[in-house]
């Protein structure tokens, strides 16, 4: 979380775009050093082999807007098209444990479930 972010200040009347502008998504290399440290070893290898550099720019623009639907869907789509429900399912359990809204309050982390919806049906993936 930022050095200025007071998080009881960031969840009192909670605006989820101003926490999202207040929280940037990691790097690239942020991101692989949480799933490194969000998951046990099997799993964190085998979530960072359907993760790299374009699934990574795939969750950054979702986050940054917001988790919205249309977003969502259409990058969901080409996670899927790239890598299949494997890619898809890991992007998606990476997207809930390692972007800063894991380390959110319960009222701003349900965000992420969003995603679990939104991707529902594509590739057969179910939430």
């Amino acid at each position: 979380m930022p050095a200025h972010c007071n998080c009881e200040d960031c969840h009192s009347g909670i605006n989820f775009r101003a926490w999202i502008n207040s929280h940037p998504f990691p790097s690239y290399e942020m991101m692989c050093a949480r799933i490194d440290k969000s998951f046990d070893f099997m799993r964190a290898m085998s979530l960072s082999a359907e993760y790299g550099e374009f699934n990574h720019a795939a969750l950054k623009k979702i986050y940054d807007s917001c988790i919205d639907e249309e977003v969502s869907k259409k990058l969901g789509a080409d996670i899927y098209k790239r890598g299949g429900l494997q890619a898809l399912t890991a992007n998606c359990d990476i997207f809930k444990h390692c972007t800063p809204l894991a380390d959110a309050s319960p009222s701003v982390a349900e965000h992420a479930t969003l995603l679990e919806y939104y991707w529902d049906g594509i590739g057969g993936f179910r939430k």
